[in-house]
């Protein structure tokens, strides 16, 4: 699984929930993650590779699906708005 398929993560600090939604809408929530695994998670080249090594050990439920549309154009925005502007 490249790190292409992961569209977005949210990790909650208070339960230590790991909500990760691919590029395909599939969203699966990863209980009791350690911080540490997290911000392996996070910080990775390769997020794929973490989350098989360091995320996929933990007990998950699969989430209703959600369309990705909406958080892959929020992303570009954000993308966009981070970019230096450049004036002439």
């Amino acid at each position: 699984m490249g790190a292409s398929n992961i569209c977005a993560s949210v990790y909650d600090t208070e339960t230590s929930d790991l909500t990760i939604i691919f590029s395909n809408g599939g969203q699966y929530k990863y209980s009791n993650v350690a911080k540490t695994d997290y911000m392996r998670f996070e910080l990775a080249d390769s997020q794929g590779s973490v989350m098989n090594s360091h995320i996929k050990k933990y007990s998950f439920n699969k989430l209703e699906s959600v369309d990705t549309s909406e958080i892959l154009k929020e992303v570009e925005q954000l993308k966009v708005q981070e970019e230096p502007k450049v004036t002439p």
